[in-house]
């Protein structure tokens, strides 16, 4: 018997360690492992790539300098966000891949920098640094001893996202520069001019192990210019750096391109021909060949959505373990399949047009190795009525009423046109006549308030028709809030109802960025004219799958309010009309389009907050003395009142209804939550289509009869105050009043 039970326990022990031997053997040659790994797309720039930043930071394609055409990944610093000296801030962009303990890798990214360029009328150097002679990552000695650095850097993390390993890249920063400098990895001019110049491209291996418990975060990982400690040699000449392991307890990789700065250092690194290089251990399945990508727009043509699903070597994919999310609803169960489990085609058929998608693909292999990728793509016409935004009147009110782009003045073009301020456009806070009206791209001084520049976004359809490389579309870029542009055609789509969508990116924080869109009703061609408001573009980084770079476009629906979570319609007046776009806060803006309202409608609108618990600001010392109110309406279809539902505190209140099925008026009682720091909201509504939306933040309702002190109202005269101080005006005095005394001016 124990004879018997020793040779099923070494016949169990020889299958393992053959099934390891396997695993292992699997990779005779490197693999890299990141998907589009040089930046190059389709879509360019960011494609399967994540950014990590609490604040705004442009992640961009840019063509310029790229090793790998077309495209590399230009960083743009926080432009004075990122603290004091001593409280630096790490972005990265990154990506995570499924791996499993004992599995091996090397790492390694390509990188340049401006070393120095043009002066242009705001920082010296242009994209460089002050302070070191080569404007690289370095101490800003002019502007109070800022400074960034830079790496490469490979984390193994745990089912709980724990760092149970870390390596990184020697620390770029002046010192390792001019050592480069110093073997040959001088400066050189890749642009034909003596105006621009960059250090040559060199590779930058991931080198050493440091501990993940030493770990700051948001902090330079290496301010002394230590090291930890270095990794052993790769087997070949083949792996640019030493071997890493996956510990105990690894279920991902994470591959980081970071960069750490301090206030008021501005740089633009460059990153490209990135690879995580997995040596050894089964891969994740590959999914590719996504049709539409999102790299073309208006795909009306698209009825079905396609891709592929790849086993690695040893593994299998069983149908049944592929996942597709569309617009947030799992439609597995529709997908339909050809082919077997070690490679399949996938069609998700019935693509609806006039419509967006954000589609979620999830793929578990059999060795528990999960592969994941997204896209976005629209299903627009071409022929929908499309505005492109430098497309603006000229000449105090004149327009075109079907232009053709063009790079040269034309007799059916806007190439060279002015614009009058304050009929046509206006730049808040000054700018230059014209607006830089033209499609060569225009980047005039800081004090202009506006640009034309060149989008990471696909070109238009009828930019791509004239098969010129130098025609392409552009975007208002240093777009402040209050500059408007005027658009006035012959007639605009009528006959219907609307769904209006704009081409947007932003990259300057949570609070999103907004255009206000406008219909002139009186004085067009003047600078007495009356509006009234058609809605809001706005573009929210707080909404999921919107992203907080200025490199990346979206299509933004028109919203009925500030909020951006509501999409509404607009059915224009026959004949001329014109339409206002209003900065808000400042987003970048390539064009808008007239899309018919898809055959289902829209989604409920739920809006007309009293208290306004949606506005910032106005969410504060909320009275519970009445109701909330607000409104759910449908265009289209109807809304009963049992498929609205409001959650208060996380528990579902009695609500009362007055209207009818296609516009509601809700009442629902705060009495219950008097006095609170933070109450909680949730309202959701389901139209008779299954077209859903839905509403949620926080509002407090403390009392403002409670005790306050106001920050400003401290001691003053060694102790003094003032038991219930009356407020006045800036500059004035009065009895009671804290305001003329030291340090109370406010």
């Amino acid at each position: 018997m124990k004879t018997q039970f020793r040779k099923l326990i070494t016949r169990f022990i020889t299958a393992v360690c053959a099934v390891v031997a396997v695993c292992f053997a699997l990779n005779s040659e490197a693999v890299n492992i990141l998907s589009n790994p040089g930046f190059d797309g389709p879509p360019a720039g960011l494609n399967n790539w994540s950014a990590h930043t609490t604040e705004g930071w442009s992640y961009a394609a840019h063509s310029d300098v790229s090793i790998s055409s077309p495209d590399s990944c230009w960083q743009q610093g926080l432009y004075g966000n990122g603290g004091a000296p001593l409280n630096p801030y790490i972005s990265y962009v990154y990506q995570k891949v499924s791996a499993a303990p004992g599995y091996t890798y090397s790492a390694d990214a390509w990188f340049t920098q401006f070393v120095f360029g043009s002066t242009d009328g705001g920082d010296n150097g242009s994209c460089g640094l002050y302070g070191d002679n080569m404007n690289l990552y370095s101490t800003n000695i002019s502007n109070g001893g800022y400074y960034e650095d830079g790496w490469v850097e490979v984390q193994f993390l745990s089912s709980s996202n724990t760092i149970l390993a870390d390596y990184k890249s020697g620390i770029i920063n002046p010192a390792l520069v001019h050592h480069l400098s110093a073997i040959g990895a001088t400066t050189t001019n890749i642009t034909a001019t003596t105006t621009n110049a960059y250090l040559t491209w060199f590779d930058v291996p991931v080198t050493n192990q440091y501990n993940p418990n030493t770990i700051v975060v948001n902090g330079d990982p290496d301010p002394a210019n230590t090291t930890g400690a270095t990794l052993s040699p790769g087997p070949t000449n083949s792996i640019p750096s030493g071997v890493m392991t996956a510990p105990p307890g690894t279920v991902a990789v994470q591959f980081m391109l970071n960069l750490c700065q301090t206030s008021y250092s501005s740089g633009a690194p460059h990153w490209d021909n990135c690879t995580l290089n997995q040596l050894s251990g089964f891969q994740p399945a590959t999914i590719n060949n996504l049709t539409p990508n999102g790299g073309k727009l208006f795909n009306i043509a698209s009825t079905n959505f396609t891709f592929n699903v790849s086993a690695s070597v040893g593994t299998t994919v069983a149908a049944n373990a592929i996942q597709v999310v569309a617009n947030g609803v799992d439609v597995s169960s529709h997908l339909q399949f050809s082919g077997n489990n070690t490679n399949w085609n996938v069609t998700l058929p019935g693509l609806a047009s006039n419509t967006l998608y954000a589609i979620n693909i999830t793929v578990n292999n059999s060795a528990g190795l999960q592969s994941s990728t997204s896209t976005r793509f629209d299903t627009f016409d071409a022929n929908d009525f499309v505005v492109p935004a430098e497309d603006y009147n000229f000449n105090g009110g004149s327009f075109i009423q079907n232009p053709i782009p063009t790079n040269a003045v034309g007799p059916n073009t806007y190439f060279g046109q002015l614009g009058v301020d304050g009929i046509d456009f206006h730049l808040y806070g000054g700018g230059v006549a014209g607006g830089g009206q033209n499609l060569i791209p225009n980047y005039p001084n800081r004090n202009t308030n506006t640009a034309w520049q060149v989008p990471s976004d696909p070109s238009l359809p009828i930019y791509i028709a004239q098969s010129n490389a130098s025609i392409y579309n552009v975007t208002i870029a240093y777009n402040n809030a209050g500059n408007w542009y005027m658009y006035t055609r012959n007639p605009y789509p009528t006959g219907g109802y609307y769904q209006v969508y704009a081409r947007m990116s932003y990259g300057n924080g949570p609070n999103g960025g907004s255009e206000t869109l406008q219909l002139v009703t009186s004085g067009a061609g003047s600078t007495n004219f009356a509006t009234t408001n058609l809605g809001y573009f706005v573009i929210n980084a707080a909404v999921p799958g919107w992203n907080d770079d200025w490199g990346t476009y979206f299509w933004v629906p028109l919203g009925s309010d500030a909020s951006g979570l509501n999409p509404t319609v607009v059915q224009l007046p026959a004949g001329q009309q014109s339409l206002q776009l209003i900065s808000g806060l400042g987003c970048n803006l390539s064009y808008f389009v007239f899309v018919p309202i898809p055959a289902l409608g829209l989604p409920p609108v739920i809006k007309n907050f009293n208290p306004a618990i949606l506005t910032p600001g106005q969410n504060v010392f909320v009275s519970t003395n009445a109701p909330l109110t607000f409104t759910v309406s449908s265009l289209i279809s109807s809304v009963a009142s049992n498929n609205i539902h409001c959650y208060i505190n996380g528990v579902s209140v009695a609500a009362t209804f007055t209207g009818n099925s296609s516009n509601w008026t809700v009442s629902v009682p705060l009495n219950a939550v008097a006095n609170q720091p933070a109450v909680t909201f949730d309202i959701s509504a389901v139209d008779n289509n299954g077209l859903s939306n839905g509403v949620a933040g926080t509002f407090d309702t403390f009392s403002q009869n409670n005790f306050m002190i106001e920050a400003g109202d401290f001691d003053f005269n060694n102790g003094q105050w003032i038991d219930n101080p009356l407020e006045t005006a800036l500059t004035t005095a009065a009895t009671n009043s804290y305001f003329g005394y030291p340090g109370n001016n406010v």
